[in-house]
């Protein structure tokens, strides 16, 4: 399968919007996502729910990637970091996220705040590929309904740069048991 997505910063007055417009999520999660220095897109993901290591394949922030993943527990994410870590690989960047997530038809609404990054709207398909380009413009279609504008790739290119020379900075003092503070 191919994971379509669009994405958009949001100010906090959309992000709030969206929250109301969109009702009860059906999770509502903090993460702690950790991308590892390798030469695949390899990720680990410590969340309130559980956890996950997966790999995105092709270009950062392209619109359609082609990915595999594996669903954990907390405790198998926290291990499966350890193995990468023991095998030398580092962690590239960290990104310390809380996230609302809507099922709204065949479309995943996920509403962001990350720390030190900013306030961030996607929406999902999974396809065949040859349903890619119809995904595409169905995404297109419901932000344009929304009224957000997607931005320009190079919009979330250069947030990214600056995010990865600054991220130990931002979230100084933050580690995975920020998880677990959700509602506290």
């Amino acid at each position: 399968m191919i994971e379509v997505e669009l994405r958009a910063f949001v100010d906090s007055v959309t992000y709030n919007r969206l929250l109301g417009a969109f009702g009860i999520a059906k999770e509502h999660t903090r993460q702690v996502t950790y991308y590892l220095d390798t030469k695949v897109d390899t990720r680990i993901q410590v969340s309130t729910r559980g956890g996950r290591v997966w790999q995105k394949l092709g270009k950062m922030h392209a619109d359609a990637r082609e990915e595999y993943e594996l669903v954990l527990t907390q405790a198998e994410a926290r291990t499966m970091r350890a193995l990468f870590a023991n095998l030398g690989f580092g962690v590239k960047v960290a990104w310390f996220r809380e996230r609302s997530l809507f099922q709204l038809g065949d479309i995943v609404w996920t509403v962001d705040d990350t720390i030190g990054y900013g306030k961030i709207v996607e929406a999902e398909l999974l396809v065949d590929e040859s349903a890619v380009e119809g995904a595409r413009i169905k995404l297109q279609n419901a932000f344009a309904k929304l009224g957000i504008a997607i931005p320009e790739k190079v919009v979330f290119d250069e947030a990214y740069k600056q995010y990865l020379l600054t991220w130990e900075t931002l979230t100084q003092g933050l580690d995975e048991t920020w998880v677990e503070a959700l509602g506290a």
